[in-house]
C-alpha cells in the first residue's frame, strides 16, 4: 500500500480521535506539533507528541517543547515520528540528545471493504451490551492481553463503550465457542474511518478461526457505518501481522517512538 505523507498523517490523527474518551482525554494541536495525553495511563505509549509533518531541523527546540508540555501534564516526554521523516541523521541527533528508539509500530490498513465477507460459522460473534457479555469481555482481555495495567485498559475500553463520543460508533465484539468467550475485537467508526483495537484470542483457541470470525463481523459493521478504510496498529515483528495480512490488511507505514534513555531502559509494556 502506497500512501503519501498527508494520508499517513490523516490516519495518525484518526487514531487519536478514535481513542478520545478511552485511552486519551487530552488532544492538543499546536503549529508544528500535536500532543495526546491520558489521565488514566502513565506510560509513554499513551502520552506523547506526534503529528510532525515536515523534517525536524531544530531537534533541541522540539525536545525542549515536548519536555515542557509533557511536564505540564506530569508525564515523561515521548515523540512518535512517521517513517518518512526519520533519517539516520535524525536518529543520531535524537540519540545525542539522550533520546532512544523504543518502538517501531507497524500501521496496517484494508481499503477494499465488503459487507459480504463469509462468516466463520463455528464461532458466534456479538457486540457486547449485557452485563454477562461485559464480564466475558473482561475475562478475554485478561487472558488475551495480560499485563500489569490490564485492569486500567479494561476500564478505558468500558468507559468508551458506556460513554462514546458524539458522532462515533464504538463496538467491542466477543467471539464465543459454545458458551465460552474466546476472542475480542474493538471497532471504532467515525466519518469514513474505522479502527481496530484490543484484538486478541485466548490461549488454546489461537489459529482456529476466531480472528477470522471477529474480522468478518467487524468489516461488515465498518461498511454499514460508511467506512472506506479499516486500520490498526501493531508492533513490527509481532505474530499478529500474519493474521492481519491473511484477512487482507496491507502495510501502510511505520512509526518510530523515541523517549529518554533512562525511561527506555526500564520500559515494560502493559
Amino acid at each position: 500500500m502506497k500512501l503519501e505523507l498527508a494520508s499517513k498523517l490523516d490516519l495518525e490523527r484518526a487514531h487519536y480521535f478514535a481513542q478520545l474518551g478511552s485511552y486519551f482525554d487530552n488532544l492538543i494541536d499546536e503549529a508544528s506539533i500535536r500532543y495526546a495525553f491520558s489521565s488514566s495511563l502513565q506510560d509513554i505509549w499513551y502520552n506523547q507528541a506526534y503529528g510532525f509533518s515536515k523534517p525536524i531541523d531544530d531537534v533541541k527546540g522540539i525536545i525542549d517543547k515536548v519536555r515542557e508540555k509533557s511536564e505540564s501534564f506530569r508525564k515523561d516526554p515521548c515523540l512518535y515520528i512517521i517513517d518518512d521523516l526519520v533519517s539516520d541523521k535524525l536518529a543520531q541527533q535524537l540519540g545525542d540528545a539522550g533520546f532512544l528508539e523504543f518502538e517501531n509500530e507497524l500501521w496496517m490498513a484494508k481499503t477494499e471493504l465488503s459487507s459480504d465477507v463469509p462468516q466463520v460459522n463455528e464461532f458466534r460473534v456479538v457486540s457486547i451490551s449485557s452485563e454477562n457479555e461485559i464480564e466475558d469481555f473482561k475475562k478475554v482481555y485478561r487472558k488475551g492481553l495480560p499485563g500489569g495495567e490490564v485492569e486500567t485498559y479494561i476500564n478505558c475500553a468500558l468507559n468508551h463503550i458506556l460513554h462514546p463520543p458524539a458522532l462515533m460508533e464504538v463496538n467491542y465484539l466477543v467471539a464465543y465457542s459454545g458458551d465460552k468467550a474466546v476472542g475480542m475485537y474493538g471497532l471504532i467508526c467515525f466519518e469514513t474511518y474505522s479502527a481496530a483495537y484490543a484484538v486478541a484470542t485466548i490461549p488454546g483457541f489461537q489459529r482456529r478461526g476466531v480472528f477470522s470470525a471477529l474480522s468478518a463481523t467487524a468489516e461488515r459493521m465498518a461498511v454499514e457505518s460508511g467506512a472506506r478504510i479499516l486500520f490498526l496498529q501493531t508492533v513490527q515483528g509481532e505474530l499478529g501481522e500474519k493474521a492481519f495480512r491473511s484477512e487482507g490488511y496491507e502495510d501502510a507505514f511505520s512509526r518510530l517512538g523515541f523517549a529518554p534513555k533512562e525511561i527506555v531502559e526500564g520500559l515494560t509494556h502493559g
